[in-house]
């Protein structure tokens, strides 16, 4: 019997794009919970050997409201594909969630991270209005 799902199609090797997006959503939610991702409101990294190894950091603003930090190089890696990794970029834009440069007309920025001396270039978005967007877009 023929899926009945809308979205299914037998000759489609590639998944619908509203479903790209959502499993990328999720694997952002996933990885910003994990162990990879150092969460500065809680504890320092020893080393900058440790933070070198870390994908990225969760901070805590003056305001305090926590950032998302996440080394450019290592979100790229966390997707399934470019397709998916920009679905989900196009998600934290349209939302206004991502803090581009936008002098520079990027999508990243240099951030400073302790321990480290160069600043490496960063997706950075708030922590909490991407965890609103996850829970209204995935449940």
């Amino acid at each position: 019997m023929p899926n009945a799902s809308p979205t299914w199609d037998a000759c489609q090797s590639e998944p619908e794009p509203s479903d790209l997006a959502r499993d990328g959503l999720q694997v952002l939610r996933d990885r910003l919970t994990g162990d990879t991702v150092i969460d500065l409101r809680k504890q320092k990294p020893a080393s900058a050997k440790e933070m070198g190894r870390a994908d990225g950091v969760i901070r805590a603003l003056a305001n305090g409201s926590p950032q998302a930090v996440i080394k450019a190089d290592r979100f790229r890696g966390w997707f399934n594909s470019d397709a998916q990794q920009q679905m989900v970029l196009d998600r934290l834009i349209d939302a206004k969630l991502l803090n581009r440069n936008e002098a520079r007309g990027l999508n990243t920025r240099q951030v400073r991270m302790p321990k480290l001396t160069e600043k490496p270039s960063c997706y950075v978005f708030d922590l909490n209005r991407f965890q609103k967007l996850a829970s209204t877009k995935l449940g």
